[in-house]
């Protein structure tokens, strides 16, 4: 029997300077949360409840192009910069996991996607072929 996986709070971050090393650093990171009392749970950082993982996407065009365009909205009274449905679905196909594969599904069962600009997204960064691998589950509308 699979556990309930609580809802996941991803902040994506790029690096502006090179790292020494092929290893990235995140001891900054960590440093800060644990100074707050936050815990951690595997890759996660509880915070207030929520599990939230630190991603460095700096090595990657889409991601990057990803951050860049992030919509700003308000949450809970304070501007957060949200990745919308299309480039996250992208994300996920280049990663390629069956949870994140899955997350795309739902995203097409909410209707939350635009069939026109994810096959944009999916062209541009040379996806289409691994979607066409993938999209089984997904509604009509995505079948490029």
């Amino acid at each position: 029997m699979s556990r309930f996986q609580p809802l996941t709070l991803i902040i994506f971050f790029l690096i502006n300077d090179p790292a020494d090393s092929l290893v990235l650093d995140m001891s900054k990171i960590y440093d800060f949360v644990r100074t707050r009392g936050f815990g951690f749970d595997h890759e996660f950082i509880m915070i207030h409840g929520w599990p939230v993982q630190f991603v460095e996407a700096s090595h990657n065009a889409l991601w990057v192009v990803a951050i860049k365009n992030a919509e700003i909205m308000g949450i809970d009274g304070r501007e957060v910069n949200v990745i919308d449905a299309e480039h996250l679905a992208a994300m996920w196909i280049q990663a390629g996991r069956k949870k994140d594969i899955r997350k795309i599904e739902m995203f097409d069962e909410a209707g939350k996607m635009d069939a026109g600009i994810l096959k944009t997204l999916l062209e541009r960064y040379d996806l289409l072929g691994k979607w066409k691998q993938l999209q089984h589950n997904c509604s009509d509308a995505y079948q490029f």
